[in-house]
């Protein structure tokens, strides 16, 4: 049977989404009227705001923006070196209002004594890129190159994972002079590498990490790149050590031990390191003391298969150091070889354990009627997490317009966690969740450059997911009466299979002898793709509950089910510049087939639907 599906019937021809955002401008000038020639323009919520939340320049004396977030109250602030700081406030803040607003800068004097002064240049921006100087944002505090991003403008870091933000988009990767060394995993680097070895940070916008597709790639990609001091060494290293004790009932010895090589030569590239603390500092790219998915498996829930039975979460709304403690033993090591011209070879490998802890009592006490009487609650969390992965990538280019390239992965993960909970001294709860997963993930990609503005991509990739588990708690509450204890296990599947064509292009009109008249890369994208996926699903659940004899399965929490989907589907997209709007509209019509299996019940599902999906966003 075949439906077609549209989610309003005033979508029939097109669907709409539209943001408007006003523009915010005005002139730059000093008390002699002169234009400013390079002044930078902060957006903060508050005047005492210590952190910017986006960030613009202003040249040649004037500027215009349109802010990306939505703000109750916008303070713009605006700096030029060798002139006081000034701003203005717009409160409340009416994103559909425009607004003007010129600035008169006073020049900054300061009357010292003999100094000797040594500037260095904060910023430098070209096209698409800006490179910040590190060494013009050092205090002296900073150990890793993740402490000298914190501080850069338009730039925010997760405390917990590491994940990093530009301007509001998440940032693709973290490169290492110009190669992506570490994948998404991008945290290995900034968290470990010494700010001692960074001479810039580069925040690249429009960014493609195949060649081939710079310039019509419309994705709007965000990356990194660190920029490291031309020493002359191939290869150096460095190691930090810090032992202490903690004050307790018995002494517990604290260790920071972080130890890293760099090596750096025409055909290899290579960062290696290896850490130990207890004192509850993460350097890896995973948040075990959180619950936090990895991004790849969040971005694209169709392809993986999730963990089901949630984990633990280590909080008590205070910083992660002050509430758990952690034994955290981690090894990475990510190699880059180009043995020719055509030819490169990545391999990257990770090693994580850690044994994360956390104790947290709270008692309350009652008078009621001259009697007092107290409750109290003892929670105590271990959790132990094991992780291996390996990745291999290889790229070869067969000629100046075509490449392919081959990416593999495996990883294991294996987390046990224990629950116990006291209750007035008394009653003791427990839990035991054992949660592991195994995960291989292979994609082959050629691609090949038609012309200047055009491009194709053929893609295929493969993953196989399992992420079985087993939760017992005790004393049972399922009859508890008849059972000592509980058992719920948990056994998903999943097998991804991708197949995917796309073209790529944009369109630049031409004047007399082909001059370009409307040459900005960003204007008039297009994108035609064609997929193909199948997807098999197979979930299996028991509940069990614990005898003398033996454990013995619960026949109505028994769950055994088979799930297939077929879909073959176009898309279309368009990207379309016209002054300060962008207009984007983009169709997708889709078959798909559907079938679900229940063992238990002897059932069978099936259903066939064509969907149409046209959408328009304007911004």
């Amino acid at each position: 049977m075949i439906k077609v599906f549209l989610s309003w019937i005033a979508l029939c021809v097109l669907g709409v989404s539209v943001g408007v955002a006003q523009t915010i401008s005005g002139k730059v000038h000093n008390t002699a009227g002169e234009p400013i020639s390079n002044a930078q323009i902060l957006l903060k919520d508050s005047v005492s705001a210590f952190q910017f939340k986006e960030f613009f320049f202003a040249t040649n004396g004037a500027y215009s923006f349109q802010p990306k977030q939505a703000y109750p109250n916008l303070v713009v602030e605006i700096n030029a070196m060798g002139y006081k700081k000034a701003h203005f406030v717009v409160a409340p803040y009416q994103h559909t209002q425009t607004y003007t607003h010129d600035f008169v800068l006073e020049i900054e004097t300061e009357s010292l004594g003999e100094v000797v002064v040594t500037a260095s240049k904060r910023y430098e921006q070209r096209e698409d890129t800006i490179s910040y100087n590190v060494s013009a944002y050092r205090d002296g505090t900073e150990k890793k190159i993740e402490d000298i991003i914190k501080k850069l403008p338009g730039i925010e870091v997760n405390d917990r994972t590491g994940q990093i933000k530009y301007n509001g988009k998440p940032v693709e990767t973290v490169n290492l002079d110009g190669d992506n060394l570490f994948d998404k995993s991008y945290a290995i680097g900034t968290r470990n590498i010494d700010v001692d070895m960074v001479e810039q940070v580069q925040a690249l916008e429009n960014y493609s990490e195949n060649p081939l597709l710079k310039g019509v790639e419309s994705g709007e990609k965000v990356a990194l790149n660190l920029v490291l001091k031309k020493t002359g060494i191939k290869f150096s290293g460095s190691a930090e050590v810090g032992l202490g004790a903690f004050a307790s009932d018995r002494l517990q010895r604290a260790t920071d031990f972080s130890s890293n090589v760099l090596g750096i030569t025409q055909k290899f590239k290579g960062f290696a390191t290896l850490s130990h603390n207890n004192i509850g500092t993460n350097n890896t790219p995973y948040d075990y003391a959180g619950y936090s998915v990895a991004d790849e498996v969040s971005q694209n829930p169709a392809m993986y298969a999730p963990h089901y039975i949630p984990d633990t979460y280590f909080s008590v709304g205070i910083d992660a150091k002050r509430n758990n403690f952690n034994n955290t033993l981690f090894n990475s090591v990510n190699m880059l070889f180009k043995p020719s011209k055509r030819l490169s070879v990545k391999v990257n490998l990770l090693y994580l354990h850690d044994k994360i802890t956390s104790e947290q009592f709270s008692q309350n006490d009652f008078s009621f009627n001259n009697e007092v009487f107290s409750t109290s609650d003892r929670l105590s969390i271990r959790k132990t997490p094991n992780r291996y992965i390996g990745k291999l990538e290889l790229k070869y280019t067969l000629s100046s317009k075509s490449m392919i390239e081959y990416h593999g992965s495996y990883d294991v993960e294996n987390i046990r966690t224990s629950t116990e909970v006291l209750q007035n001294n008394t009653n003791l709860y427990s839990t035991r969740l054992q949660s592991d997963a195994r995960l291989l993930r292979q994609a082959l990609i050629y691609t090949y450059r038609l012309s200047k503005n055009k491009a194709i991509q053929l893609t295929a990739t493969h993953i196989l997911h399992k992420t079985p588990q087993e939760y017992l708690f005790l004393p049972a509450i399922y009859e508890a009466q008849t059972y000592s204890a509980n058992n719920q296990t948990s056994a998903f599947e999943k097998n991804y299979t991708e197949i995917k064509a796309q073209l790529l292009g944009k369109i630049e009109k031409e004047g007399e002898n082909g001059r370009v008249i409307m040459p900005n890369r960003d204007k008039n994208k297009y994108d035609l793709s064609v997929v193909a996926i199948r997807q098999v699903s197979n979930f299996n659940t028991d509940l069990w509950g614990d005898l003398a004899q033996g454990a013995q399965a619960i026949p109505s929490f028994r769950n055994r089910g088979l799930y297939k989907r077929y879909t073959a589907y176009a898309n279309t997209g368009y990207k379309w510049v016209l002054g300060r709007w962008v207009i984007q509209p983009s169709a997708k019509a889709s078959v798909m087939q559907q079938g679900v299996q229940d063992f238990v019940t002897a059932q069978d599902y099936a259903i066939t639907q064509f969907i149409f999906e046209p959408m328009l966003n304007l911004r």
